[in-house]
């Protein structure tokens, strides 16, 4: 049976993720901008996947 407070931890999960994607493109386009990154070669995008717990690595990896 879900409980109510999973359910609430998924929203909020949920919530945080929109909210960093959003973040994480203004940054983007921030950097897209900068031209100390252009004339350093560094796009400043990020990467496309993250190493943590949600992805099956321990918090020692």
């Amino acid at each position: 049976m879900i409980k109510e407070e999973d359910i609430a931890d998924c929203e909020v999960r949920a919530l945080l993720k929109k909210i960093f994607s959003e973040a994480k493109d203004q940054v983007i386009v921030a950097n897209r901008a900068s031209k100390a990154l252009q004339e350093t070669h560094v796009q400043g995008i990020g990467h496309e996947f993250w190493v943590n717990e949600t992805t099956g690595f321990t918090k020692e990896e």
